[in-house]
C-alpha cells in the first residue's frame, strides 16, 4: 500500500490510549486505515486505489471489470461515462456507439479495426476479407484494385494484383493488350471499352463483356439475370416462357383470346 506517517496515540502494539482498540476514535488504526482498509482519502492499504482486491469501493459498491457499478456508474469518474465517454452499454456521451475518433468502447471502428491497425475477427492487421483499416491487401491492392503505392492499377513494377503485368482483361498499364501489341484486343476494343469504329459495339452489336445494348449475350443469356430471360421475363428475341411478345401475340400472330393482330391493324 502507500506509505503513511503513524499517527499518534498508539502505542508500540497498535492499540490506541483512548479507544483501548486497534483503531482511534474516528475510527482509524495507527497507519491511517480504517476496519474496511480504507483511509480518509478513500485509498485501500492493499491496492493504494479506491478499490480493494475484491473490487468493492468503501461504500461497499461492486464494479465490473469495466468499472461500472450495479447503477452504472463508474469507478473512476463517479459518472455514468467512463474516462473515454462511454457509459455500461457502450453508448458514448455523443449519442453514438463510437467516440470522435470513430472507435467503440472496445477501441473498435465500425469496420472492426482497432486505433493500431489490428482486427478483432482476425487478430491480424486484415479482415475476413484480406483487407487492413486502410482497404490494401497485403499485396497493396485495395477492392477497386488500385495500389496504394501508385494509385493506378500496377504496382511500382508494373504488375497487376493478378501477378503479371497485364489486368485480367489484357491490357497493361499503358493500355497496350498483350494479344495484339496495340491498344485494342483481339476483339477490336480497347481497356475502356470501346471498339476501333468509334462506338461501345461491334459490328455484331456486342461490346467488350459480349453483351448487346438490351444485355443478351450473343448465345441468348442476359447479364442482369444469368438466364435466357431478362427482368421483364423477355428473351432475346422478344418472346416470354410463354411464347408471347410484349404485345401478347404468339410467333403466328393471335393472342391467347384468339385475336389476331393484323386485325387490331385494321380496326
Amino acid at each position: 500500500g502507500p506509505k503513511v506517517r503513524a499517527i499518534a496515540g498508539f502505542n508500540c502494539f497498535g492499540i490506541h490510549k483512548e479507544t483501548g482498540t486497534k483503531y482511534n476514535i474516528f475510527g482509524h488504526d495507527k497507519d491511517g486505515y480504517g476496519w474496511k482498509g480504507f483511509n480518509k482519502d478513500g485509498l485501500h492499504k492493499d491496492t493504494g486505489t479506491r478499490y480493494n482486491k475484491d473490487g468493492k469501493h468503501r461504500n461497499g459498491t461492486m464494479y465490473n471489470k469495466y468499472g461500472y457499478n450495479e447503477y452504472g456508474v463508474h469507478k473512476d469518474t463517479g459518472t455514468e461515462y467512463n474516462p473515454q465517454g462511454f457509459d455500461k452499454d457502450g453508448k458514448h456521451r455523443n449519442g453514438t456507439r463510437y467516440d470522435r475518433k470513430g472507435y467503440d468502447k472496445n477501441g473498435y471502428n465500425e469496420e472492426g479495426f482497432s486505433w493500431y491497425g489490428e482486427h478483432k475477427d482476425t487478430g491480424t492487421k486484415y479482415n475476413k476479407d484480406g483487407y487492413d483499416k486502410d482497404g490494401y491487401g497485403w499485396k497493396g491492392f485495395n477492392k477497386d484494385g488500385l495500389h496504394k503505392d501508385t494509385g493506378t492499377r500496377y504496382n511500382k513494377d508494373g504488375k497487376h494484383r493478378n501477378g503479371t503485368m497485364y489486368n485480367k482483361y489484357g491490357y497493361n498499364e499503358y493500355g497496350v493488350h498483350k494479344d495484339t501489341g496495340t491498344e485494342y484486343n483481339p476483339q477490336g476494343f480497347d481497356k475502356d471499352g470501346k471498339h476501333r469504329n468509334g462506338t461501345r459495339y461491334d459490328r455484331k452489336g456486342y461490346d467488350k463483356n459480349g453483351y448487346n445494348e438490351e444485355g443478351f449475350s450473343w448465345y441468348g443469356e442476359h447479364k442482369d439475370t444469368g438466364t435466357k430471360y431478362n427482368k421483364d421475363g423477355y428473351d432475346k428475341d422478344g418472346w416470354n416462357i410463354y411464347g408471347r411478345d410484349k404485345d401478347g401475340y404468339y410467333k403466328d400472330g393471335w393472342d391467347k383470346y384468339g385475336v389476331h393482330k393484323d386485325v387490331c391493324i385494321l380496326m
